[in-house]
């Protein structure tokens, strides 16, 4: 399963680890993570603290691979808020499909 998280080092002597952000329930949904847990994750050595990444997990919270979310997150800005898609259109669009 696909996560958005963020690179977290400790000090240089511990393992860096992944804390999850977000997560992908289907292809265009992602539902945040009220409680972001974290992940042990050597993966994360080759990434500056701080950095989002995209994290696809096995069902036993195994790392498969990591990967820089940059393009992602520039495709997201660019797909929804370039075209004048806002918080407010959207409840706007929710209150008409729930009538």
């Amino acid at each position: 399963m696909l996560h958005l998280a963020q690179v977290q080092k400790q000090e240089p002597s511990g393992e860096p680890q992944l804390r999850l952000l977000a997560r992908q329930d289907f292809e265009t949904a992602w539902v945040v993570i009220a409680e972001t847990p974290v992940i042990p994750s050597p993966e994360a050595l080759a990434w500056n603290d701080g950095v989002l990444v995209l994290v696809d997990l096995s069902p036993t919270q195994e790392v498969l691979s990591v990967q820089d979310a940059t393009k992602w997150l520039v495709s997201l800005v660019n797909d929804y808020l370039t075209s004048s898609i806002t918080p407010a259109l959207l409840a706007q669009e929710k209150e008409r499909i729930e009538q």
